[in-house]
């Protein structure tokens, strides 16, 4: 604990707990060590890096947070962060306490990533190369021109008066909607929609719609028209019956060639 900063000359090897206090937190050299949890009360900005596991205890600071980890980031307390939060792991990122509060933009880099906010959640570039869960007390977005990439299923949950808006360059794999009111996602790829619960609106743009019969009602009704690219979906067919089943109206893209004309009807 001090009245001043805390920094460091030397890589730290800690066996136990750690508890920090200062204006700033700054320990961030690559061979750091935390056998057990950190916890930081700080009035400004907070770095700090651990070379394996990372387990935050009950933590808070006025100003920005930075976090990485060579293995998990998880958390035994609640988090509170000021302004812009970037938190990064080679492994898992837990992070769902329900009265974690970030009051910035959060920046998301790990393998399965879930995080919780009690408040509204506003995304910088986040990757989760498994799974993707952000719960929010308040509307889910983007900043700028930052993208969202989730090689997994994704999945959000805003409440059921709020809305979702991920509309930058986004990538997923497939995305459910556990509550939200108006939803927008833009994908640059194939998008699979996972059964959702939306009290408003869809809008979905992505290069390539995955329909399945099992998740599509829940947007049966909520959609203008659904428009099939024949030339990039050979199971496009599949696609129109599953429309067509719901009563859907669609159309389709159109791209000739002598490869595929004799498939067409």
């Amino acid at each position: 604990s001090t009245t001043g900063s805390i920094g460091q000359t030397n890589a730290v090897t800690i066996d136990g707990s750690t508890s920090l206090k200062g204006t700033s937190v700054t320990l961030n050299q690559a061979g750091n060590t935390f056998g057990g949890s950190v916890g930081f009360t700080a009035s400004s900005n907070v770095d700090i890096v651990d070379s394996d596991a990372l387990d935050i205890s009950v933590s808070a600071t006025a100003g920005s947070l930075s976090l990485q980890s060579g293995g998990a980031i998880t958390q035994s307390g609640a988090l509170v962060v000021g302004t812009t939060a970037s938190i990064n792991a080679t492994g898992d990122i837990t992070l769902d306490n329900a009265k974690n509060n970030f009051g910035g933009t959060v920046a998301l880099g790990g393998a399965n990533v879930a995080l919780r906010d009690s408040t509204p959640l506003t995304l910088a570039a986040t990757t989760a190369t498994g799974t993707l869960d952000l719960t929010s007390n308040g509307a889910i977005t983007q900043s700028g021109a930052t993208t969202v990439s989730a090689t997994g299923a994704a999945t959000f949950a805003a409440g059921a008066p709020n809305d979702i808006t991920l509309t930058n360059a986004n990538n997923f794999s497939s995305v459910g909607i556990t509550s939200g009111n108006n939803v927008a996602l833009n994908d640059t790829n194939a998008l699979a929609l996972n059964a959702s619960t939306i009290s408003g609106t869809l809008n979905v743009t992505t290069n390539g719609l995955l329909i399945r019969p099992g998740s599509f009602a829940a947007y049966a009704g909520r959609l203008g028209q659904v428009r099939i690219s024949l030339y990039d979906d050979p199971r496009w067919r599949d696609t129109a019956q599953v429309l067509s089943s719901y009563g859907q109206r669609w159309g389709a893209n159109l791209l000739v060639d002598a490869a595929v004309l004799t498939m067409l009807p």
